[in-house]
């Protein structure tokens, strides 16, 4: 959603590669870290009608936790053991399991569902060009002139908007990766070194691009 006669600033480049698909034609071109995981964890949740792509960011998600070092604490138990559709709403609960913090658990849940929330909404909005899911403000309205008014004026107005908006995510994801995993590491890893060392699926190889069914 950016304007491609203008050079994008790293935070713009963050937020593209958060609402991107991960899959293997347009591969992410910057490290991967905790926000990338949240996002492969929605994406997960939207591919209950596609076998294959749940196959492909499973993949992407178990390697990603490995790396980050993930794959032993809850979020990734949760992660290997939660069905797709599930995943994103199952995150709330996860102060629950953190036996070391179970005073606070209840503010820390009802946290996390707020910034969930707002993440879900901005990728939903990010991605309606791609792949527009549910409903949009004004799409209950009946009079077909208003209707239409109210389209316009929205998707007229909100590519201009969204890059600020957006930005709320690269805050919220701060907080969530403390309250999700009791830490606040900041880590990264590049994608070849998740090619290479942990399992992710290669986008260079046509297996994973067979794997992976763009919708």
């Amino acid at each position: 959603m950016s304007d491609n006669n203008i050079p994008l600033s790293f935070d713009q480049l963050r937020i593209d590669q958060l609402l991107s698909t991960y899959g293997p034609d347009v591969p992410p071109s910057l490290p991967l870290e905790f926000s990338d995981y949240l996002s492969l964890l929605w994406r997960l949740d939207q591919t209950v009608q596609s076998k294959h792509n749940a196959q492909y960011y499973r993949r992407c998600l178990l390697s990603l936790g490995t790396a980050l070092g993930l794959a032993n604490r809850e979020i990734g138990r949760l992660t290997r053991l939660t069905a797709a559709g599930e995943l994103y709403s199952a995150l709330e609960r996860l102060p629950y399991q953190m036996t070391d913090r179970t005073i606070d658990a209840a503010d820390r849940r009802a946290a996390i569902r707020q910034l969930l929330r707002l993440r879900a909404d901005t990728l939903t909005i990010g991605v309606y060009g791609e792949n527009w899911q549910g409903s949009w403000p004004g799409s209950g309205i009946i009079d077909p002139e208003l209707h239409d008014r109210m389209f316009a004026i929205l998707f007229t107005a909100l590519p201009g908007q969204f890059f600020a908006f957006a930005r709320l995510t690269l805050v919220a994801d701060i907080v969530l990766e403390e309250l999700l995993t009791g830490v606040q590491k900041g880590e990264s890893v590049l994608m070849y070194t998740l090619v290479r060392d942990f399992g992710y699926p290669d986008p260079q190889t046509p297996e994973t691009h067979a794997l992976f069914q763009r919708d």
